[in-house]
């Protein structure tokens, strides 16, 4: 039987990759995978992390890249030939058409069954598709496991989902996303990443040398174009913390795209420690620390997590957010509100890793998180076959 095709449309980063790649690798016996980057730059953070890049080079079919030129085809179809002819005129060679656009890729329209794509961004691509009469299901999908909060009552989404489903890690996400698409088309399938089968196939390689030191893994992100006196201030704060603990090795890795270079002159006052900047997968990395520290208001608290290390989120160097994130809602965090807080909670995961704050942190992850247990991944997939059934 001659093989469909998934589309897996990435727009910004590796990190949308790292979120459904475990589905996709299960579904590559029964679909061509066909992956269409956006930029030249999402697909960069993939090189870098050579374990996902190994993985989906392994079962990918093909790939190809949107261009500036078909960026702004569609943006005038869209802004200036629909308004003065709506449907009309649709074979004429001005107008944009999404199954040429497919024949450019090397990808025969007809033949796409899945089109995915993730939910933080516009894809124009999902109006032209809907426009077909015989055309694929559109599921969104997230760009981590980033567990969103309760809606801010009265406040309007800025923007809408236009697919036909959307998936979520967790039943705490569908308040938030239904002001963006229908609740009845938001489906909960877990985390398929945090799957223990998959964890132990990213991580498989990881051998802890002898006489290695012990690692302090910080998940940075580099906010250096806000605000550049308050970031200064809190890296150098935390920095010295660190360098009570010369023990250990300090490795930093930095979000992929929050990533403003500054945060390099300020490290090289710190030439004393043992640093390193890594491009490494953030789970390979959260599996040989010891501790594990991270910023508000992301998701890699769970990256920690999920290997039962003790993980400290360290205080904001500006206000981010006004409201209570799922971290604090599910008693996740232990937070650090200053370096005097940072220095004791450091010492005490180092000197008492089974201690009840650490054990109670994890419990509340395991009960939070997994609530598919290690099935997320099979969970999913049985998902979409009965989204394809309709």
């Amino acid at each position: 039987m001659k093989k469909k095709i998934i589309v897996l449309n990435i727009n910004k980063s590796v990190a949308e990759i790292d979120w459904i790649l475990p589905i996709i690798v299960e579904l590559k016996n029964k679909y061509k995978i066909f992956t269409l980057f956006q930029s030249r730059k999402a697909y960069n953070t993939l090189r870098k992390d050579k374990v996902l890049f190994n993985i989906w080079n392994d079962i990918s079919y093909e790939y190809n890249f949107d261009t500036i030129i078909e960026k702004a085809w569609r943006f005038v179809d869209q802004k200036i030939f629909y308004t003065l002819f709506s449907d009309k005129y649709m074979d004429f060679f001005f107008r944009y058409s999404v199954k040429n656009y497919f024949r450019r890729k090397k990808i025969n329209f007809s033949e796409v069954e899945i089109f995915f794509s993730e939910f933080g961004t516009y894809s124009p691509h999902i109006d032209f598709i809907k426009k077909e009469k015989d055309r694929p299901i559109v599921i969104h999908f997230p760009t981590s496991a980033f567990i969103f909060p309760k809606p801010i009552s009265g406040k309007k989404a800025n923007y809408s989902l236009s697919g036909d489903n959307l998936i979520v890690s967790n039943d705490t996400d569908v308040g938030f996303w239904s002001k963006r698409i229908e609740k009845e088309k938001i489906k909960v399938v877990g985390a398929p990443k945090y799957d223990s089968s998959w964890l132990n196939r990213i991580t498989n390689n990881n051998e802890t040398k002898e006489n290695q030191k012990k690692i302090i893994l910080i998940a940075y992100t580099s906010r250096f174009q806000a605000e550049q006196k308050k970031n200064e201030r809190q890296l150098n704060e935390i920095m010295q913390v660190l360098g009570q603990f010369k023990d250990y090795k300090i490795i930093f890795k930095v979000h992929p795209r929050k990533n403003h270079p500054y945060y390099l002159k300020i490290l090289k006052d710190y030439k004393n420690l043992d640093i390193e900047i890594s491009n490494e997968n953030l789970l390979n990395l959260s599996k040989k620390c010891g501790v594990f520290l991270h910023d508000r208001d992301s998701s890699v608290i769970y990256e920690g997590l999920v290997f039962k290390k003790p993980s400290i989120e360290y205080w904001s160097a500006i206000n981010i957010s006004n409201f209570e994130n799922a971290p604090d809602m599910f008693k996740l965090n232990v937070r650090a509100n200053n370096p005097e807080e940072l220095k004791k909670l450091i010492t005490l995961a180092i000197d008492e890793p089974a201690h009840e704050i650490w054990n109670n942190q994890k419990n509340a992850f395991l009960l939070n998180c997994k609530k598919y247990g290690e099935n997320a991944t099979q969970h999913c997939i049985n998902v979409i076959h009965k989204l394809l059934e309709r």
